[in-house]
């Protein structure tokens, strides 16, 4: 069993739902799942990416680099132009925020344990993806800019990734992430029933203070913390809505349809943090 928070260092966690354990000081939640790295490596095949967790991750790219779209007019906001920065995404699955950020940083570099993933991304969109772990990849080139994207979620010691953002990162170097906020209305009230609990591929589940604690803990300042919509596909969340066991005539007419739209439950989080020491 967890004893010890890896957010605010605490022992004072107990027990919840959903099998989770929470820390009553900072409001951390985790999984007590004890995964190899080998482990961890074989829950990322290219089934997760098309019918586990995503339905059809390839077929939604248009809708995912929508969204790294605005992801990257939130780092502008914070980091000033990226023609003359490097940029490293950890967890970059496919590439498709690296094909985007090649074409405006310096340098933009990407790593992930998904070894078909790299594979593709490599071999179709020409991007600098890598397959090793963070904790110990190997870099020419001192990136300015680090990114978790739906990331932090999946990884068994978030803090050591943290800590080695931390050790890359130049001062004033920025650490941008998202990840569920268990803190939010939704998630309170969904409890067991909110759609991002499912370990064992998510182990952490962050609240706007415990992601605060963790970072600071590494010397990042957090400058902002927001909870900004998403756009989805359509047939993912048919996809989603079958798994659950919702079926019926609204279902079956819903994939039928083609496309995406915006929603915001308020439950994501988007975290731009600094080093300052």
């Amino acid at each position: 069993m967890v004893e010890t928070c890896i957010c605010c260092g605490s022992n004072d966690i107990i027990a919840t739902y959903a099998s989770l354990l929470r820390c009553r000081q900072c409001g951390h939640f985790c999984a007590d799942v004890a995964l190899t790295a080998e482990e961890m490596r074989a829950l990322y095949s290219a089934a997760y990416f098309k019918g586990n967790e995503y339905s059809d991750y390839i077929g939604d790219k248009a809708v995912l680099q929508r969204n790294f779209r605005m992801r990257l007019k939130e780092i502008r906001r914070h980091s000033g132009t990226l023609t003359d920065k490097n940029l490293l995404e950890v967890g970059c699955a496919y590439g498709y925020f690296l094909e985007i950020a090649q074409s405006i940083c310096k340098e933009a570099v990407g790593i992930d344990i998904a070894e078909d993933a790299i594979r593709l991304a490599r071999s179709e969109l020409r991007v600098d993806a890598r397959c090793c772990d963070f904790c110990s990849v190997d870099l020419l080139s001192r990136p300015d800019i680090i990114c978790f994207w739906d990331t932090i979620e999946h990884i068994r010691d978030p803090a050591s990734f943290v800590a080695r953002a931390a050790e890359l990162l130049p001062m004033g170097g920025y650490l941008f992430l998202t990840t569920g906020d268990v803190g939010s209305l939704n998630a309170r009230l969904r409890r067991e029933h909110w759609r991002l609990i499912h370990p064992p591929t998510h182990l952490h589940y962050f609240s706007a203070k415990s992601i605060s604690e963790l970072l600071s803990r590494s010397g990042f300042a957090v400058k902002e913390i927001s909870h900004p919509g998403f756009y989805r596909s359509i047939g993912n969340t048919v996809a989603n809505l079958m798994r659950g066991g919702r079926k019926g005539l609204f279902v079956n007419k819903l994939s039928a349809l083609d496309g995406s739209y915006y929603l915001n439950l308020f439950d994501i989080m988007f975290v731009a943090a600094k080093k300052i020491r």
